[in-house]
């Protein structure tokens, strides 16, 4: 991992009683099953000390709608919509007269318009394990709403998402009720998630956590994260043509932890 960020944001990201993986029983992993995988609520991109030149793309605040209000946590900070993506960001007073207003932070995760990341990381991870050859794979793009998280603007240190997030990958029993999977002949359910993810000056840090759920009784029958911290090479065209190369730089750091994850679960083979 590398060492551009300091030691104290990487344990913010990191820590707070996150409990040891589990290993699915080799019986779980080995036989062919009838797996759902479902996407777990987000949090969104926080955005701090960018290296952006004439701060980009922050002077096209024309084209981002932003949550007045409730998402301000100090001077300038608020919730962001911009290329479908929802973002934390420092803006200026200036910036945010000449930016959009949208409704509420729930309006902007759940829009039509909006870039889902954990959808994105669910629909890699049911291509890769239908290439694996033995399990029928079935995508839910229903999205379970993280229980706990009751505040969605910014607090210190990120802990209204943060703690809540961490509650979902330790609990043994899942919070959701899959019983209909169950009597339609699901065998498993793949819960996919992450922790926060964020711009940090010139890197992106992710987190990515997955849990293999029977439907039956909600046990989780296996749990495991990933985590990394990817330079970025050219801050300021990251956002241009829609946010394509931000998007791109997502895709190809989720898949990643995604796939570790999935060999972990015994989902993957070890050679993949």
């Amino acid at each position: 991992m590398k060492k551009h960020v300091s030691l104290s944001l990487i344990l913010v990201f990191l820590s707070g009683c996150v409990s040891s993986q589990i290993k699915p029983p080799v019986p779980t992993s080995d036989k062919s099953r009838k797996i759902v995988v479902v996407p777990m609520e987000y949090p969104p991109l926080e955005v701090l000390n960018p290296s952006f030149k004439n701060n980009t793309p922050w002077n096209v605040s024309a084209t981002m709608t932003w949550v007045p209000n409730q998402a301000i946590h100090t001077a300038g900070r608020v919730g962001v919509m911009f290329c479908g993506i929802f973002m934390l960001i420092d803006m200026s007073e200036a910036a945010r007269r000449s930016a959009k207003i949208g409704g509420s932070i729930d309006d902007i995760l759940y829009s039509k318009e909006a870039w889902v990341p954990t959808i994105i990381i669910s629909q890699e991870a049911a291509e890769q394990i239908t290439k694996e050859g033995k399990d029928t794979v079935i995508l839910d793009r229903k999205i379970r709403e993280i229980p706990g998280i009751t505040k969605r603007e910014r607090t210190l240190l990120g802990e209204n998402w943060m703690a809540p997030i961490r509650s979902w990958y330790n609990q043994e029993i899942s919070p959701f009720d899959y019983k209909v999977y169950k009597e339609g002949g699901v065998d498993a359910i793949l819960e996919v998630g992450m922790s926060n993810y964020s711009l940090l000056t010139n890197q992106l840090l992710m987190q990515v956590m997955e849990k293999i759920v029977d439907p039956a009784g909600g046990r989780v029958l296996g749990r495991t994260r990933n985590y990394d911290l990817t330079t970025i090479a050219d801050m300021d065209k990251l956002f241009d043509n829609d946010g394509k190369n931000f998007k791109e730089l997502f895709a190809a750091t989720a898949n990643k932890l995604m796939i570790e994850d999935l060999r972990y679960l015994g989902l993957l083979a070890e050679s993949r």
